[in-house]
């Protein structure tokens, strides 16, 4: 089902006329609900508008901005089709105000957000093709070939809608408290275990079913250092700007193109989260040789219990990932609050004292084995646009590290992801630098229907028939 767009009109004449708040607050509480489950929506500019009457509907509107109810819409999609609607009144007689007063208010932006992001606007004007003194919001759809409906076909249309995503956020509620941070990690392979790239990697040097044979934590550092890192800097990957990176962010960079490292990545966004849980986990193989669908699974971790996690401030950047990773820290940039200072070096391995001879101040060490989280924004423009942190430290997360889990059945992949695209999470939204850009219009990527038309999508669809991938 797709999301509906919602004129300033839709909450005012409800406000005012059908559904003041004091009368029929369920009309309020239907359409918070129903935002919640992705299928209503309305855009920043006619926040602005509502925002500024000062009454009942200007509170309510407030309280559902920081609920992201309103989309920004200066995208590049919704600036073009913006100038596809001012050529369109340039060709059409309308008058001068209807033009001046249609380019300053929101509905240019809420009809172009809604072409651009294939929405239905829900609007209480009445198409008009004689009407000159006005450039009315339906004209506008019916011109640029955007679908719209009033308030009451709104009703009967998403009324009895329920969305799958719905379920899951209850889910997600029954599991935590207001009072946690949470971090999230989807995967397309519930049977995956939640570990990094880097022990991965080497555990595909030995049999790791053989006990003995397991990485030890001295193979875990040693390999960032001497397979990573210093060859790394000795190609030149650890200046940037002029800036000597230190040794996290470089792990950061590499792991940003594809390098196995100790850094695991997790989101503040709970939706991204369910993205890459829905992600399909068949191969680009041969058809004879395709692995079966498997169902997704995201795992979620409360990041503000401290017994398990340490916040990787800035200050603590300086340090070497040996003395990171064995959670040993230096006095002059120890935080007094979360480590405690009155160990000393004795007892370091010859390894740490080499890591460390360097350095003047002694080393301060955590008493208790933690896991660090790191959300290094600004480095990575795809970080910022994830809402991403790294969580590091251990070899593997445990049982009981890991708060909660919440399986996605393999069945519920691709109606999730639909739902998730109307809520703007996409794989051109998550990946919007370079090399994401470049992944998006890969080979094996549908072309929108001005590429093909109806053609293009049969083709595509006996394709998928022939496969039975549908």
């Amino acid at each position: 089902m797709r999301g509906y767009l919602l004129d300033a009109d839709v909450f005012i004449d409800a406000h005012r006329r059908y559904y003041p708040f004091d009368i029929r607050p369920d009309f309020w509480d239907w359409l918070e609900r129903k935002h919640d489950e992705g299928f209503v929506f309305s855009i920043k500019k006619v926040y602005d508008e509502l925002r500024a009457s000062e009454d009942e509907l200007s509170e309510w509107a407030k309280k559902m901005s920081m609920r992201k109810f309103f989309k920004e819409a200066n995208d590049v999609a919704t600036i073009n089709k913006m100038e596809e609607l001012r050529s369109w009144t340039d060709k059409e007689e309308f008058t001068k105000e209807a033009v001046d007063e249609f380019y300053g208010s929101a509905n240019i932006f809420l009809v172009a957000y809604a072409k651009a992001h294939n929405l239905i606007v829900a609007t209480n004007e009445v198409y008009d093709e004689n009407m000159k003194k006005k450039v009315k919001i339906p004209n506008a759809c019916k011109f640029i070939g955007v679908e719209y409906v009033n308030t009451f076909q709104l009703l009967r249309k998403v009324g009895g809608a329920r969305s799958v995503i719905a379920g899951y956020l209850q889910k997600l509620k029954e599991l935590t408290s207001s009072e946690g941070n949470y971090a999230y990690r989807g995967q397309k392979n519930a049977f995956w275990e939640v570990e990094s790239g880097a022990l991965r990697r080497l555990k595909e040097k030995t049999d790791s079913r053989v006990e003995e044979n397991k990485p030890s934590k001295e193979d875990f550092i040693r390999y960032h250092e001497n397979e990573l890192l210093e060859p790394a800097r000795m190609d030149g990957h650890g200046v940037e700007d002029g800036r000597e990176l230190e040794d996290l962010e470089l792990l950061a960079k590499l792991q940003h193109h594809g390098a196995a490292t100790c850094l695991i990545d997790f989101t503040r966004n709970f939706f991204v989260a369910m993205w890459f849980a829905c992600q399909s986990h068949k191969e680009e193989k041969k058809e004879e040789e395709k692995e079966e669908e498997k169902d997704g699974k995201i795992f979620i971790l409360n990041t503000s219990d401290e017994k398990k996690f340490l916040s990787l401030e800035k200050k603590y950047l300086k340090e070497q990932v040996r003395s990171i990773l064995k959670f040993q820290i230096h006095d002059e940039v120890a935080s007094s609050k979360e480590i405690t200072i009155p160990s000393s070096p004795e007892g370091m391995d010859e390894e740490d004292k080499k890591a460390t001879s360097s350095k003047e101040t002694p080393i301060s060490e955590i008493p208790e084995p933690s896991w660090w989280h790191w959300s290094p924004h600004g480095l990575i423009q795809r970080i910022l646009k994830q809402d991403s942190l790294f969580v590091f430290g251990q070899l593997e997360i445990k049982g009981d590290t890991l708060l909660q889990e919440i399986q996605i059945p393999k069945e519920k992949k691709k109606e999730i992801l639909r739902e998730l695209e109307r809520l703007g999470i996409t794989e051109r939204a998550l990946f919007k630098d370079l090399p994401g850009f470049a992944e998006s219009h890969g080979h094996n990527k549908l072309l929108p229907p001005e590429y093909g038309g109806a053609n293009y999508y049969l083709r595509k669809g006996d394709e998928a028939w022939q496969k039975r991938d549908v």
